[in-house]
């Protein structure tokens, strides 16, 4: 997730509206530079809704937020 200064969103704002979303979130990574917030968390979803509930809370914190979402099972080899 990457949003800039200006937005004034921080991560506390983007634990609680994963919370909000039914998601058990874990920060891995926060970095702010003077024009921008970058943040990266571990989140699982049950189901897709959720997901989509969260990126629309979020925008609607920041509507210049910027979310990037990964599949972790995508790394995981074949059993």
């Amino acid at each position: 997730m990457t949003s800039p200064v200006s937005a004034n969103l921080n991560a506390s704002q983007i634990l609680e509206a994963l919370g909000a979303s039914g998601a058990t979130p874990a920060l891995n990574a926060s970095i702010k530079t003077p024009d921008q917030l970058e943040a990266a968390f571990m989140v699982d979803f049950k189901e897709v809704k959720r997901l989509e509930h969260f990126q629309q809370r979020l925008r609607e914190l920041s509507p210049e937020v910027k979310i990037s979402c990964l599949d972790d099972r995508a790394w995981l080899p074949d059993h």
